[in-house]
């Protein structure tokens, strides 16, 4: 174990898990029920900056951040999380557990990547036009991948 990072390797490849470090974080979180969601994020919410009661979730943005290498599936929604830290307020801290709760879920799963894969790096990049609501800024997106394995 690295930094959290756990590496092991087998006939089919190089697997990638951060699976101590993601339980850590879901005790950190201090989650009092055993739901489970299956998706980060609910779909079609528009978080702006003066919604709800402030509360505190700072740490927990940060160590999500660090999370993302292993669980790409969370980071868009961490990104979005990321954009209220020095403001967050009561719909950000319900938005951000429900992040917890879907990593709850998918605590044991990892990043394979295959002995038969090739080494070709391919990058996406879009961008959303006055995407955002409050700022009315360009929003932008990107991907990035090593052979079949997206690893950012």
């Amino acid at each position: 174990m690295f930094f959290g990072l756990e590496l092991t390797y087998g006939k089919e490849g190089i697997r990638l898990s951060q699976l101590k470090y993601a339980e850590d974080f879901v005790h950190l979180a201090n989650l009092t029920d055993d739901k489970k969601v299956h998706t980060p994020m609910e779909a079609n919410t528009k978080y702006r900056k003066e919604q709800g009661e402030q509360t505190l979730y700072r740490h927990l943005v940060g160590s999500l951040i660090y999370l993302t290498m292993s669980r790409l599936a969370v980071s868009y929604e961490v990104e979005v999380l990321s954009q209220f830290v020095t403001k967050p307020y009561k719909i950000h801290n319900s938005a951000l557990l429900r992040v917890i709760r879907y990593i709850r879920s998918i605590v044991n799963r990892s990043l394979l990547f295959p002995s038969s894969s090739s080494l070709d790096m391919v990058g996406y990049a879009d961008a959303y036009w006055d995407g955002c609501p409050d700022s009315r800024q360009s929003t932008t997106g990107w991907c990035m991948s090593l052979g079949s394995c997206m690893i950012s």
